[in-house]
């Protein structure tokens, strides 16, 4: 069952924290004995006691706001999903279960390929009613050399991750800091992708037509990538 937090339990948990603030410092009277007799030294950047309530409050209101998000974020018509994945090379593992419908999918592989959990995914998808997408063989298309020079150049992924992509022998090939190369293969024009893994290069143009980054396709994410070079 899910409970919304309504504006009236804000405030009044507010209240309450901020009075029982004030009685264990002693600014309900002066000359009033203190609720707690402990004494507390506080650093020099805490705040006031009277403050101390209401920050509080706003602080556990977005904790369980982001909480509640997170729990509905890995769920399926409403209800739970739980899953967990790990491995090692030649050995990845993906486990989902919906105990509600009592549902449960185990994916084994062999390859280190992530895109194990977007399976999963699809298969709850099929088993669900929902929309999905049968994996398909991409067939690569020739590009004359004008127009694969065009894609040459330095693309950030990030700033730790660049791709140098030129032309050699015909072919254009994807140099990712620290990995091996890769050759790219057109799909369609603007729209390059690699053989050995699920990865598509999707470029893109400024106004006066000329490529100015890419969009990188990978297990399902969309990172944009900007030419630096």
């Amino acid at each position: 069952m899910n409970k919304e937090i309504r504006w009236w339990q804000v405030v009044l948990a507010t209240i309450v924290v901020s009075t029982l603030g004030a009685l264990s410092t002693g600014l309900g009277k002066k000359n009033q004995q203190k609720l707690y007799e402990r004494k507390l030294k506080q650093a020099p950047w805490a705040p006031p006691a009277k403050l101390f309530g209401p920050a509080w409050s706003v602080n556990n209101y977005f904790l369980l706001k982001a909480l509640k998000h997170l729990l509905e974020s890995d769920s399926i018509e409403g209800k739970r999903r739980v899953s967990h994945g790990g491995g090692i090379h030649g050995f990845v593992t993906n486990i989902s279960r919906v105990p509600a419908d009592d549902i449960c999918i185990v994916l084994l592989s062999n390859i280190g390929d992530p895109a194990i959990s977007e399976i999963a995914k699809s298969i709850f998808a099929i088993l669900y009613g929902k929309e999905y997408e049968l994996p398909k063989e991409r067939v690569a298309i020739k590009l004359p050399e004008e127009k694969l020079k065009e894609y040459e150049g330095e693309y950030e992924i990030n700033k730790d991750l660049h791709v140098v992509i030129s032309l050699k022998d015909g072919e254009l090939v994807a140099a990712p800091t620290g990995q091996k190369t890769d050759i790219l293969y057109a799909e369609k024009e603007d729209f390059l992708f690699v053989k050995s893994q699920d990865i598509q290069l999707e470029f893109t143009r400024n106004d006066k037509k000329e490529i100015d980054g890419f969009i990188l396709h990978q297990n399902g994410a969309k990172i944009p990538c900007k030419k630096i070079k």
